[in-house]
C-alpha cells in the first residue's frame, strides 16, 4: 500500500478507472487537500490511493509511477489499440464480401482474395505464435 503524503500538483500517477473493460491511464494530478488529491476526474486518498466515496467493489485507484508500471500502461495502450484495429479491419472485411457477394462477380476477385487469405493466416500464425 503506496502512500502520497508527498503529492503535489502536476505530480504524475496511474489511474485505473473503476470499470474493468477501461485501461489503466497516467493521470496529473489536479489537486491536493490535507487527505486526498484529484486525478483523472477522481478523488483518492493520500494514505493509500483508493478511490474517496466508492463502495470498494466498483472502485478506481492510483498507483505510484514506475518505470515498469509505466510499460504496463503503454503495453495495454498498444494492444487494445492493435487489437480495435483488428476487429475494424473484420468488420470491413465482412462488409466488403457481402458487397462483392450481391453486386460484383467474385470470380474476377479470386486472386485477391486468395493474396489477401493468406497474409490473413500469415497474420494469425504469427499471434499465435506470440500467445502460446
Amino acid at each position: 500500500m503506496a502512500s502520497f503524503e508527498g503529492i503535489t500538483v502536476g505530480d504524475e500517477v496511474v489511474v485505473r478507472p473503476p470499470s474493468t473493460w477501461r485501461p489503466r491511464t497516467v493521470a496529473r494530478v489536479e489537486a491536493v487537500t490535507r487527505t486526498q488529491f484529484v486525478a483523472g476526474g477522481y478523488r483518492f486518498r493520500k494514505k493509500d490511493g483508493g478511490h474517496v466515496g466508492s463502495d470498494g467493489w466498483h472502485s478506481a485507484h492510483a498507483y505510484q509511477v514506475t518505470p515498469e508500471l509505466l510499460a504496463e500502461v503503454e503495453t495495454e495502450h498498444r494492444y487494445l489499440s492493435a487489437r480495435e484495429n483488428l476487429i475494424k479491419l473484420r468488420n470491413q472485411l465482412e462488409t466488403f464480401t457481402r458487397e462483392i457477394d450481391r453486386t460484383h462477380n467474385k470470380y474476377l476477385l479470386a486472386d485477391a482474395m486468395e493474396a489477401a487469405a493468406a497474409d490473413m493466416a500469415a497474420a494469425v500464425t504469427k499471434l499465435r505464435e506470440a500467445f502460446p
